[in-house]
């Protein structure tokens, strides 16, 4: 701390860390604002960037007579706030002078700073106080640290956010995820209390998870990093999930509300009067922020004229303006989004109101409000989602996730069954085009377990839905139907015909899909589409006929597509119109019309983007990049089907067993056939976690035509062999290109070989199970890629880098990121990260820069 002007800060024995903006934003509002108050819930760090402010203005002598706090917490009597100014400034009282008399006076020609800390219990006096010296005081300015503002005249608020958290979602590396603010500030506070903790790539994890879950709070971050010498970081982690009481431990001599977070809340619950406790406590079982519609949730039945009124009437105020009050305590945060107020807790603040909540026995009612809230507000997002808002409702079901999930897991450990069924079921398209498939199938599952769905009820039937659709999409084929048709057989003998419809067309579109059972997927799906017709539901019918469109008769195909998204159009859905724009697209494709093909797909990918389908969005593109390919623009379907797979790997998906396929026929095109052969395999694996046939023909088929590449021509005859007895199978569902090729190699593979010959390896490779089949594909793969690939010199490469590591850092010197270093070499963006980390390691720096300036250094660039 400088001591070039007059002050009282005291030292700060603890570096301060990060900050920089706030920093910069408060001392540019002290250029013109003579009381500037930093607001924020309790544990922000309101008070040490008070001082650091302090601290830096003195040395900059920006305040000719110093600068002086004013601390004003563990002062409990308003009438001496005057009286601490007073001894902060070091004046004395006058006999016979009201001291705030004595005070202007000593004041009104000083340039000075005051910095009024911990004003929220003390309020009004500190408001009046500030009010008279300013008015009074010329060059006097005040820096206040509260709750809530001051309410003068002329007043500047800031509001002091917390630290910047590390997005969980993504994988940082560990040198760039040590310049966050929540982790610098984590790892100097661990390491002030054990010398030789530092950031690894083992525990990076467990120390993005705590900022996260203590919302990047200053005070909160470092009560965790104080039981760093008797708790591994992983454990400080795994409690923090559990309980307050982990987060203790502060200084001595620090006040006890700033000792653990839960006495620093005490301190802000206490002054709240009891309207404002309740509202506070009721609060806390949004898991993810509220709106003002929400209102009904806390709301506790009163009685007007000897009726129940759903009205929230604690103490007869009105919910916003207690709300507000709570906003203004900085106990609960106030954001715009987009023209919408947003309301959240910092997640401290919710897990001490929630204690309170269950204190006060009202816990399980206002989980149940919350529960039949959100199951009523699915309901209304599952009409929007099917028409023209669907775009909005999209935004607005992820804005709310976190809340859904809370709903849902109130209701299995509630028992209120019945409402979570219902809540899941009405979501089912958002479950489905998010990409939240596993999650929401294993709590429908877990509902199918409980007692009160033993019993033939319509709330198991709907239940069997929901998880036989999400288990056919996984590729549990067997459990899927078995789930579906158990909810046809109950639908039936009840005569429900619009529910009945719906397991219907789910059954039918997972008979196809996962088994290529077309016939039988034709009949289900033409009684599900007479049955919506019937009920003139015209959402369902054009469901219905969107999956019939999938039918190997592609112009029986063509017509029920185009007609389904005829009714698309007329419900004005995007998500609806572009399911049926992405059937013509494929329809059309396998018909050779890619001009009109690439039409359907370029409307729907744009259908796509705008509905957030983030599920389908790849999918389009790899069609997108198929018409390319097709029509021989090889570098333009490489990018779609690079962007293809990115895009599923943005939302946590690596099934892209087509797109791999695709740049595998890409890279033997260009002859790089060690490519070719990786992706190959890489694509047939993933065909066999989902049993698609199709898909595993395809694979086998590009590693035979590998195999008869390098001269292993009779086990290639062996493996066409096997693909033909697969085809005969699937028959129309191979595209007319793939079919193409493979009877290209096997004409080309008959005229290398005698006919007998040839004769008895097609005989034997028609004999193989799609098992052997699959065992002697990657027998051969092995074998080739052992052909192919030279041994590497005994020297490596320098600092003990491998060839893939020289690779990554290669494109890193090009500038890409980490997804985009994926995209190129056609791995995950963790693996990515994964050599970064070893590359850092093994050259001994901490950044990208670096790396690129040691690997120059080395000659590898």
């Amino acid at each position: 701390m400088a001591d070039s002007v007059p002050n009282n800060l005291p030292l700060q024995l603890s570096s301060f860390i990060g900050r920089e903006r706030e920093i910069a934003e408060v001392k540019q509002l002290l250029t013109s604002a003579r009381l500037v108050t930093l607001t924020g819930a309790g544990g922000c760090g309101k008070t040490r960037l008070a001082l650091k402010i302090g601290g830096d203005v003195a040395s900059q002598r920006l305040y000719d007579h110093g600068m002086w706090l004013v601390a004003l917490a563990s002062l409990a009597d308003p009438a001496l706030v005057p009286q601490q100014v007073a001894t902060a400034l070091e004046v004395r009282e006058q006999t016979n002078q009201p001291l705030l008399t004595t005070l202007t006076n000593f004041l009104r020609d000083k340039h000075l700073l005051l910095i009024l800390d911990n004003c929220e219990h003390l309020i009004e006096p500190c408001a009046q106080l500030v009010e008279a010296l300013l008015q009074a005081c010329p060059n006097f300015s005040v820096l206040a640290t509260s709750r809530e503002r001051l309410n003068v005249d002329g007043e500047q608020v800031y509001l002091v956010p917390s630290l910047a958290i590390p997005n969980p979602k993504n994988q940082i590396p560990t040198a760039e995820l040590a310049q966050n603010e929540s982790v610098r500030l984590f790892v100097a506070r661990a390491q002030a209390a054990q010398a030789n903790f530092e950031l690894t790539e083992k525990n990076a994890t467990a120390i993005v998870h705590m900022c996260q879950r203590l919302d990047g709070i200053p005070l909160a971050i470092e009560l965790a990093a104080a039981r760093v010498p008797s708790m591994s970081v992983e454990q400080i982690a795994a409690h923090l999930d559990m309980s307050l009481d982990l987060l203790s431990g502060g200084k001595r001599t620090s006040l006890p509300r700033q000792q653990t977070m839960r006495f620093a809340l005490d301190w802000s619950y206490a002054l709240l009067s009891e309207p404002e406790r309740a509202l506070f406590r009721r609060l806390s079982v949004f898991a993810g922020g509220w709106t003002l519609e929400a209102e009904a949730v806390t709301s506790e039945p009163s009685t007007v004229n000897g009726e129940r009124s759903p009205l929230f009437t604690v103490h007869r105020l009105p919910f916003t303006d207690l709300l507000s009050q709570l906003v203004n305590k900085s106990l609960v945060v106030a954001e715009s989004r987009q023209g919408e107020t947003r309301y959240r807790m910092l997640e401290p603040t919710r897990q001490y109101a929630n204690e309170k909540l269950e204190e006060s026995g009202e816990s399980a009612s206002m989980c149940n409000n919350h529960l039949g809230f959100f199951r009523q507000w699915a309901e209304l997002a599952e009409r929007q989602f099917k028409g023209p808002d669907q775009p909005e409702w999209a935004n607005r079901l992820e804005t709310e996730l976190d809340n859904i999930r809370a709903a849902l897991y109130w209701a299995r450990a509630g028992g209120q069954i019945d409402e979570g069924v219902q809540l899941a079921i009405a979501l089912m398209y958002y479950w489905d085009t998010g990409g939240y498939q596993r999650e929401v199938r294993d709590k429908l599952e877990t509902f199918l377990t409980h007692p009160d769905l033993a019993q033939r009820t319509a709330t198991r039937a709907k239940a069997l839905i929901g998880a036989g659709w999400l288990a056919g999409e996984q590729g549990d084929v067997i459990l899927g139907n078995v789930r579906l048709v158990e909810s046809v057989t109950f639908w039936r003998e009840w005569s429900d015909k619009r529910w009945l419809a719906f397991a219907l067309r789910t059954l039918g579109f997972n008979l196809h899909a996962q088994l290529h059972d077309w016939r039988d997927a034709q009949q289900i799906l033409e009684e599900s589409a007479a049955l919506s017709r019937e009920i003139e539901d015209k959402w369902g019918l054009a469901m219905a006929l969107r999956y019939l469109g999938n039918m190997p008769d592609l112009d029986y195909a063509r017509r029920c597509l185009e007609e389904s998204l005829t009714l698309f159009r007329d419900l004005r859905g995007p998500w609806g119109i572009s399911a049926a724009l992405t059937g013509l697209g494929r329809v059309c494709i396998q018909q050779g019309q890619y001009a009109e093909s690439n039409a359907y797909l370029k409307e729907a990918l744009a259908l796509r983007r705008t509905a957030k389908d983030k599920a389908f969005i790849g999918y389009v593109l790899k069609m997108l990049g198929d018409i390319a390919m097709f029509q021989g623009n090889w570098a333009e379907a490489r990018l779609f089907f690079e962007e293809s797979i990115q895009r599923r790997h943005e939302i946590g998906d690596t099934w892209t067993p087509t797109p791999l396929h695709r740049l595998g026929q890409i890279a033997l095109r260009e002859g790089d056939l060690t490519k070719g052969i990786r992706l190959s395999i890489e694509s047939l694996a993933l065909n066999r976690k989902t049993n698609d046939i199709a898909g595993m023909s395809a694979s086998l088929a590009a590693l035979a035509a590998i195999a008869m590449t390098l001269g292993n021509t009779l086990e290639a005859v062996r493996l066409f062999g096997a693909i033909e007895s697969l085809f005969e199978k699937i028959s129309s569902v191979i595209h007319s290109y793939d079919s193409k090729q493979y009877e290209q190699n096997v004409s080309i593979a008959r005229s290398k070989l005698s006919s007998a010959a040839f004769e008895k390896a097609w005989a034997e490779g028609r004999a193989l199970t799609l098992k052997e089949a699959i065992a002697l594909a990657e027998q051969l793969a092995a074998d080739e890629h052992s052909a192919i690939t030279p041994t590497p010199p005994q020297t490596g490469f320098p600092a003990g880098l491998t060839a893939r590591e020289v690779e990554v850092l290669q494109w890193l010197a090009k500038g890409l990121s980490d997804a985009e270093i994926a995209v190129q070499l056609v791995i995950s963006p963790r693996t990515v990260n994964g050599h970064l980390r070893s590359i850092y390691s093994k050259l001994d720096v901490t950044s990208r820069t670096a790396a690129i300036r040691v690997a120059l250094d080395l000659k590898l660039l």
